[in-house]
Formats: structure tokens, sequence, C-alpha cells
């Protein structure tokens, strides 16, 4: 398939990877770094680098779609399906909602099932780990939805019964961020 078959409706492709954030990117190290599993579970987990990097991997090759309309193709990402980490958490059935929240603060949610059809708790960026400015040394991939729903520099992930609006969607981005229904603005 053709780069511009593609795209979602409203982006160009880019080349490259471009770096956003909303200030400096953090720092953090790989041996300190910790991903809580909390919320509406019978197990919580906490997880240290080298725990995730011992769970079932898969390589996904997925696109990169920003609001600002830009759209990086072809991203190798391997990581652990969030439906493994899910599983070992044993998410409550009353749970529909997933929150992720960053290291740096920033947060942002989306319905658990559409998380467990496709979401991927990367550690690693075409064969390498996920460089720092891209979210490392952990990130959120979620391939249909707008890169601001694909939290960087993961921390914590907790299950929700109702949503929870987050960073950028208290600043008026779309909760939904379904880019084949440019849901970008509010």
């Amino acid at each position: 398939m053709a780069a511009a078959d593609r795209l979602p409706p409203g982006q160009r492709a880019v080349d490259g990877f471009p770096v956003t954030t909303t200030g400096r990117a953090p720092r953090v190290d790989r041996n300190a770094w910790r991903l809580t599993l909390d919320g509406l579970v019978d197990h919580p987990l906490d997880l240290s680098f080298g725990d995730l990097a011992g769970l079932p991997h898969e390589d996904v090759t997925a696109d990169m779609h920003c609001v600002e309309r830009w759209s990086a193709l072809g991203l190798q990402w391997r990581g652990v399906p969030f439906a493994e980490l899910a599983g070992q958490a044993k998410v409550d059935p009353t749970a529909r909602f997933v929150r992720f929240i960053a290291v740096d603060g920033h947060d942002t949610s989306l319905p658990l099932d559409l998380c467990l059809a496709e979401g991927l708790v990367a550690d690693g960026l075409d064969d390498a780990p996920v460089p720092d400015e891209h979210g490392g040394p952990v990130r959120m991939i979620v391939p249909s939805r707008y890169g601001a729903k694909q939290i960087k520099w993961l921390g914590r992930i907790e299950f929700l019964e109702r949503d929870r609006l987050g960073f950028w969607e208290l600043r008026g981005y779309h909760n939904g961020a379904d880019v084949q229904l440019e849901e970008r603005l509010l």
C-alpha cells in the first residue's frame, strides 16, 4: 500500500519521526524506572524495566499520527501487548477505562476494550530502546489514536470504572482522538 493510501484524513507524511513535547524530555534512568498497574485490579503490579523486558514481546509496525496533521509512517515498535499486562493484573469486570500516567505527570485515558485490542507497552523502537525524546524508556502505543493518547514516559496504568479527562483533554483536545474521524479538538 502506498504511503498516501495509508494516511488518515487531514494528515501529511513526514520524513523521520518529529519530536514533540511540552518542555524538556525527562531523562528517566532505566535502572530506577517502575511501572505500576493498579486501580480496579485483583493483582496490582509494580514492574522494573527488567521485569517488563522478561515478559512476552511482540513487534508491531504502526504509524504515528499527530493532531498537528503530520504522520510518521512505518515505525517499528517492540513491546509487551497491553492485554498481557492486564491479564497479569487480573482486571476487575467493573473496569471500563484505563488511565495512563507519565513520570512527568502528563496523563490521558482510553476505553479498556480499545487498549486490550491494540495497545502495546513499547520499550523498543526501530531495533533500539525507545529514545528519551520519544518517550523512553517506555511509552504506550495505540495506533488508531493520535499521539497525544499514546503517553510518553509511562509510569503508571490505572484501571477505572469511569473515564477521567487527562492533560490534553482538559486543554481542549478531543477525548476520543480517533485518527479516522479527525477527532482533534473540541
